[in-house]
């Protein structure tokens, strides 16, 4: 993938969520100093934004308040999702200056 191809899908998927421009903005604890952790939510939704700052591959632990097992975690810039476990809480694994935007949708049992 090419730079600029990268920044386009950056762009248009920021344009794809305005809970990062109008959201209201919390840093999360990452369990890691190289990790950038930030959740932004409108009543319209939620986005957590994870950032490894590092040159090597890590986990991000978080602690998500208000969520819970029947939220899923889906990827903005890719494929994928994580499930939130019962107590809030979610792994992500990211690579070396990696980073995830991920989605919340909340599902109905």
């Amino acid at each position: 993938k090419s730079l600029l191809s990268w920044i386009r899908l950056l762009i248009e998927s920021y344009r794809a969520c305005p809970e990062l421009a109008w959201g209201r903005y919390e840093v999360l604890d990452a369990g890691d100093a190289a990790v950038l952790a930030h959740r932004c939510d409108t009543e319209g939704g939620t986005v957590v934004a994870v950032h490894n700052f590092g040159a090597a591959p890590t986990r991000a632990e978080l602690k998500l308040a208000g969520l819970d097992a029947s939220c899923l975690l889906k990827d903005v810039l890719g494929e994928g999702s994580e499930r939130v476990a019962k107590d809030g809480s979610v792994t992500l694994d990211l690579g070396r200056y990696g980073c995830r935007w991920l989605r919340v949708e909340r599902q109905r049992r």
